[in-house]
């Protein structure tokens, strides 16, 4: 009786146990899903703010501008009606001169001499009143004048502080999820996507060019991990780890998973397949990549076709100039700091000693690109037709 009460007491021990054990890994997952969604929430806040910070600054550089005209024309009248004035001054000193001098040559007997006089008298009092007004409303329009100046200068020192926020963005933007790939003699470039929070970590993905990837592998191994140097804004750099998840050597692209993800990286901004359709001949760009070796660089450009054919895989040209190492990079559209394709190739002249055309890129688009993530079961790293889309480019 004793044993069975023990046994039915162990038991209820274990079932005590057991129950607090999943109430806490129920915990775990709820708030790593809190955790996932709170990142996800705030980062779609810090993005409507950038928007409007953008909106704000664009407006506010508007109304400078014509605040600017306004008072430039001010300026140019007050100077005018100052020289007017003082023209004005001394043309009524002398011509009250040359009245007193003709009437005291008249002689006190002159007929009408007293009348005349008057007459005058009274007119240069009259134009003496009329200078005095405009001499007080040209006082208070300098007042006004001199704080509109003010009130520009307080709205030009809100602008620059916009504006330097906004720059603070635009590296967060482009040059942030820049990485570069090297390793094997081979050096290129690729794009962080929005990561990932799960149960062990930040999860991190990278699109890439695919002959990148190959050529790496060439020299460290085909099971070698791919090294991937990450940069910080203050300049700093730090080497991470990324594995091969898939590939599509006829559209030069791969997708790489960083390997130690312990802390949040920076991420690129996903342009929607809506936004890529919009995207026409003259579109301005940045492309932004490790030429040579380099930290990441942004050059601007445009687009110049979006209908230009390779090995039959459909490419755009762009005219921002690129260079080896620059493969893999990201295509960002210049007004949204959106990624819209990946860069892949550089037109090269001559075939004994090729010389490579900097201003003829070619890149892979970015809807292509999510039709082949899709396919690949990656469609959760595409966005969703309210959300932005995602795009990365590369150089060899």
């Amino acid at each position: 009786m004793r044993s069975s009460q023990w046994i039915i007491a162990l038991l209820a021990l274990l079932g005590a146990a057991q129950a607090h054990q999943a109430w806490m890994t129920s915990g775990r997952l709820r708030a790593l899903e809190t955790t996932d969604a709170w990142a996800r929430e705030s980062a779609q806040l810090e993005r409507e703010r950038r928007s409007q910070a953008r909106a704000q600054l664009k407006a506010q550089t508007e109304e400078l501008t014509e605040l600017r005209g306004k008072l430039g024309d001010l300026d140019q009248w007050r100077a005018d009606f100052d020289a007017f004035a003082a023209a004005t001054r001394s043309s009524n000193r002398l011509l009250k001169i040359e009245l007193q001098s003709a009437l005291a040559d008249r002689g006190p007997d002159a007929s009408g001499g007293e009348e005349l006089e008057a007459r005058l008298r009274a007119t240069l009092r009259e134009h003496e009143e009329r200078l005095d007004a405009t001499d007080s409303v040209m006082a208070d329009l300098q007042l006004r004048f001199e704080s509109n100046k003010d009130s520009l200068a307080m709205l030009s020192e809100a602008a620059s502080s916009i504006a330097s926020q906004d720059e603070a963005a635009r590296w967060d933007n482009l040059l942030g999820p820049a990485v570069q790939l090297t390793g094997g003699g081979t050096i290129g470039s690729a794009v962080l996507l929005p990561g990932e929070l799960t149960q062990d970590g930040w999860r991190t993905r990278a699109l890439t060019a695919w002959h990148v990837v190959r050529d790496i592998r060439l020299g460290l191994g085909e099971d070698a991990l791919i090294p991937v140097m990450i940069y910080s804004e203050d300049g700093s750099a730090r080497e991470e780890r990324a594995r091969l998840l898939c590939k599509d050597a006829g559209m030069d692209i791969a997708l790489l998973e960083i390997t130690s993800t312990n802390a949040r990286l920076p991420q690129a901004r996903l342009a929607s397949r809506e936004r890529l359709r919009e995207i026409e001949v003259f579109e301005p760009i940045y492309a932004v990549g490790c030429p040579l070796g380099n930290d990441p660089i942004p050059t601007h450009g445009q687009l110049s076709d979006p209908h230009h054919e390779v090995d039959g895989t459909n490419h755009w040209m762009i005219s921002a100039p690129t260079y080896i190492g620059n493969s893999g990079g990201g295509i960002f559209h210049a007004s949204t700091d959106e990624l819209i394709g990946i860069f892949s190739k550089i037109y090269t002249h001559g075939t004994l000693r090729p010389t490579v055309i900097p201003h003829m890129g070619l890149a892979v688009p970015l809807d292509e690109i999510y039709d082949w993530l899709e396919v690949e079961g990656f469609a959760s790293l595409t966005p969703q037709p309210t959300e932005p889309i995602v795009a990365t480019a590369s150089a060899r």
